[in-house]
């Protein structure tokens, strides 16, 4: 597995951009405090794309949250982002704008899924 170091120094060797952007499977299972903060001080503003069910530590400071969930609200450890993005029609039927409308977000979008 590679270090919070190494996957900066790779990072650095692309063209420049300001952001990195952690998501795929469950980003909360994979990502760490120490990778975040190694990002963020070699001049990287990091985003995170979460399902939810998983809480991010408060010690860890991500600079955009976008929250897309497969699971019920009741189900879903953060109910605050930046960002909430609800897939739809969500092949579960829980997943419906109206089951989370006290979702605490600045955006709000719905990516459609097609047959």
């Amino acid at each position: 597995m590679m270090t919070a170091e190494q996957i900066t120094q790779g990072l650095t060797t692309l063209p420049a951009a300001p952001w990195v952007t952690l998501s795929g499977g469950e980003p909360m299972l994979q990502i760490d405090e120490e990778l975040v903060d190694t990002l963020q001080e070699s001049g990287f503003k990091v985003a995170v794309e979460t399902n939810g069910t998983i809480g991010i530590p408060r010690q860890m400071t991500v600079d955009y949250l976008t929250v897309s969930p497969k699971v019920s609200w009741d189900n879903l450890c953060i109910r605050k982002a930046d960002c909430l993005k609800l897939l739809w029609p969500h092949p579960n039927w829980e997943i419906n704008p109206t089951n989370y409308e006290d979702f605490q977000a600045d955006s709000f979008y719905l990516q459609p899924i097609e047959d």
